[in-house]
């Protein structure tokens, strides 16, 4: 479960505009681009996950914000509107990151924001799994190894008697 923050913000939040909110919001983070999306992760030293920034997203309707968050929130966000979402762990550090960015945002750029209450669990990180001997098998010519990589591929396929 994550802790998520919605900055409803007045102006267009720009790459660039978010990437100094976060500069100055968030200093002791490192920020890095998420490969093959928009998303910004923001990392402790340690290298673990505090934070995902989706910067902005241009909402088309009004009814949008209302169905998502309530018509509460559709009644106080700003006309235009964009969509800003950070998704943070539920500790005490990312709930602070995650409000801190979504309320210097909407500072900058006017607006308001949403947030999805406390967390109701607490996080905690797993210690690390005990180190298991690996099962040696004989490896014949050309065998690659164990994998390092997987994927998983899903297809649809319509039954023989369900034809639109």
């Amino acid at each position: 479960m994550s802790y998520d923050t919605v900055a409803l913000v007045a102006q267009e939040p720009g790459l660039e505009t978010v990437a100094r909110t976060l500069e100055r919001t968030v200093p002791g983070l490192w920020v890095q681009p998420h490969p093959g999306t928009g998303l910004l992760e923001l990392h402790e030293d340690d290298g673990s996950l505090v934070a995902t920034v989706e910067p902005g997203l241009a909402l088309a309707s009004r009814r949008e914000i209302g169905r998502l968050l309530g018509p509460e929130q559709q009644d106080a966000a700003p006309d235009p509107c964009w969509w800003v979402e950070t998704r943070a762990r539920p500790d005490d550090t990312g709930r602070k990151v995650a409000d801190g960015i979504a309320r210097a945002l909407t500072d900058r750029l006017g607006g308001t924001v949403w947030t999805s209450g406390p967390a109701d669990i607490d996080f905690r990180v797993d210690p690390p799994a005990p180190r298991r001997r690996p099962c040696h098998r004989p490896r014949r010519p050309g065998d690659p190894g164990p994998a390092r990589r997987s994927l998983v591929l899903l297809a649809r396929r319509r039954s023989p008697g369900r034809w639109p």
